[in-house]
């Protein structure tokens, strides 16, 4: 279990379940009639936890100055990328709905990590 040490290990393990997760067929993943909260908050809260996994990954590299920026920015483009593709799919959609539950998990790790970082 060694390889879950590294931090970059981690995120990336993180990355690729959510795209498995994302990008199962339609009728693979169970819905809920009436219960579409729950769907958006399990999207925030993977995405939260993909840019918090992001952000302790990318404070390991010196050369880069900004982290948090960066590893926002970086899940909102794996967020999207992986939104357009669930749209080629047969059985799912590009639901903009979840892009925006995406990026609010990614804004909440961003402002907890930046508001840690002050006080």
């Amino acid at each position: 279990m060694r390889y879950f040490r590294s931090p970059h290990h981690q995120a990336a393990t993180f990355a690729l379940l959510i795209a498995v997760i994302m990008l199962l067929p339609g009728g693979a993943v169970p819905e809920v009639e009436g219960i579409d909260w729950a769907d958006k908050a399990i999207h925030v809260g993977l995405f939260l936890v993909l840019t918090v996994l992001l952000i302790r990954s990318i404070q390991t590299v010196d050369r880069i100055r900004w982290p948090v920026i960066v590893a926002g920015a970086l899940a909102l483009v794996y967020s999207t990328l992986l939104e357009l593709l669930q749209g080629l799919i047969p059985g799912r959609l590009l639901d903009p709905g979840d892009l925006l539950a995406n990026g609010v998990g990614v804004l909440i790790a961003v402002l907890l990590r930046s508001t840690a970082k002050q006080g």
